[in-house]
This record gives structure tokens, sequence and C-alpha cells, in this order.
């Protein structure tokens, strides 16, 4: 124990080592690691890219009751490292929408290859929610504010109706796609 710290855990990742410093009530701090300074403190943060299906979720930000693909992925985050995560998304989405590339990031400490963390939040994520890729990223990276642009589709499906109410079976479709 160094000082007013609980545990110190080193590990390697790619050829360079990194250490994690946990102190009485509070958040895990990870460092590059260097036994001459073991003072100094870098946040790890973890740069992920997902994909869902918004049909059954209340789009993307936290909600009270739950039901938004963020809520769904810091429960599996919580179960995971056995405390509370919170993510940062580069955007959000409404109550039924889908994305296919939403980037989002949270800080925490992982001692296992990203691959790893991959299979471990699919095994607690609905299956309408995949995480496409996990990767270690510099703590100056923010998932909303380095964004370089964003592309968004609309899909609409225009059904024509008859005087009495009924459908026909021809649906025209309206495709917009616009680029931010």
């Amino acid at each position: 124990q160094l000082g007013g710290e609980v545990g110190v855990t080193v590990w390697q990742m790619h050829k360079t080592r990194f250490a994690c410093v946990v102190q009485k009530n509070s958040t895990p701090k990870f460092t590059l690691h260097n036994p001459a300074k073991a003072d100094t403190v870098l946040a790890m943060r973890w740069k992920c890219i997902c994909a869902y299906d918004g049909t059954d979720f209340g789009g993307w930000q936290r909600q009270p009751h739950g039901d938004a693909v963020q809520n769904h992925i810091e429960a599996s985050l919580c179960n995971i490292f056995a405390s509370t995560v919170q993510i940062h998304g580069s955007g959000r989405t409404d109550a039924g929408v889908h994305a296919n590339g939403q980037c989002f990031h949270f800080d925490a400490d992982w001692k296992h290859p990203p691959e790893k963390l991959i299979r471990a939040l699919h095994a607690q994520l609905p299956t309408t929610i995949q995480i496409k890729s996990i990767q270690p990223v510099s703590d100056e990276f923010h998932a909303r504010f380095s964004v370089i642009g964003k592309r968004y589709t609309f899909r609409y499906f225009l059904r024509l109706r008859t005087n009495e109410g009924r459908d026909f079976k021809e649906r025209s479709r309206l495709v917009i796609k616009v680029r931010i």
C-alpha cells in the first residue's frame, strides 16, 4: 500500500505497462507504470462502437424507468466491473430508432484483451445490442466532443389508403441520407 491507497495492480498491454491505483471511496485511477513516479495518475479510457435495434428501447440516453440502451450497457458494465461505470455517448437517438455505429466511452480497469470485454458484455446484454469494437484510447478522447462527423439515414414507409380505409399492398419508400 502507498499512502492512502488500498491497492495497486500492474499489468501489460501492447508492450506497455499500466498501473491501477485504488483509493478509499474513489474511482480507480490508471497510469503508465513507472516505479520512480508512482504518484502520476492518468485515466484509462475505453472507446466502444455499438449497434442496436431500437424497437424495444426508449432511445439511447439513460431513463429513470431503465429501458434505454445506455441503461442496459451501464448495468452490464456494472456487473462486469463490480462498481458503477458511467458511459458517455457521442449522441442520442429517440425511442424506436436503430443505430449501426454509436460511439461511447467509459473509464475502467480491464486487465484482459478488449475482445474478452466484448464477449463479457455480449453475455449480459440483450441480443438487440451488439458491441462492435472496444479499444483503449487517450484520456483526451471524448465520444461527444471528439466526433469528426455523423451520418443519419431516415427511412419512411408511406402507405396509400383507399376511401374505405383499407391499405393497398403497394408501399412506397422514401430514404433520406444526411451527413453532418
